[in-house]
């Protein structure tokens, strides 16, 4: 037997009106601070509301794990606070501070990570996103080569580092 709930129209608008103060402040946050993020970097922000999503703030304390190598997670990663440590195995490969993001090569090639991200202080806070690529062949494909052409220009940077 299969038991449903009817809501009212009354009751749906309530239960709407309650979720967004946490993830409406992520996804505020993240649009005052795109212009600092790379990839985001000349996106409109009106075009940032459709193809970014799952936004969310995120904090940890020294020597946790924020991922793990070989993890699927498919999010883009920018420190807002605090620094991480990036690791292959038992090896560190590098550190990165506020103000940088990781993440976004995995994102892209949807393939599984090949390092490793510890949060190197406590309280580093990270806010983490997702570009919706289904829209890739859209009207909003002019962005999408943006965000790649901002990609290739954060690789050099961190290359060059």
């Amino acid at each position: 037997m299969k038991l449903y709930t009817k809501y009212s129209p009354q009751e749906i608008s309530i239960i709407k009106s309650l979720s967004p103060n946490v993830s409406s402040f992520a996804h505020s946050k993240l649009l005052e601070i795109s212009k600092n993020i790379t990839i985001l970097n000349s996106i409109p922000k009106n075009v940032l509301d459709t193809i970014i999503k799952d936004i969310k703030i995120l904090k940890y304390r020294k020597d946790e794990v924020i991922l793990e190598e070989n993890s699927n997670n498919k999010s883009i990663f920018y420190i807002l606070k605090g620094s991480v440590i990036i690791t292959k195995g038992k090896d560190i490969v590098t550190l990165l501070k506020s103000e940088n993001i990781f993440g976004e090569i995995t994102a892209i090639l949807d393939k599984p990570r090949k390092t490793s991200v510890i949060s190197n202080e406590s309280n580093t806070t990270i806010i983490s996103f997702k570009i919706n690529f289904n829209l890739l062949d859209s009207e909003l494909s002019y962005y999408f080569a943006l965000i790649f052409k901002n990609l290739s220009e954060e690789l050099t940077k961190k290359l060059l580092n």
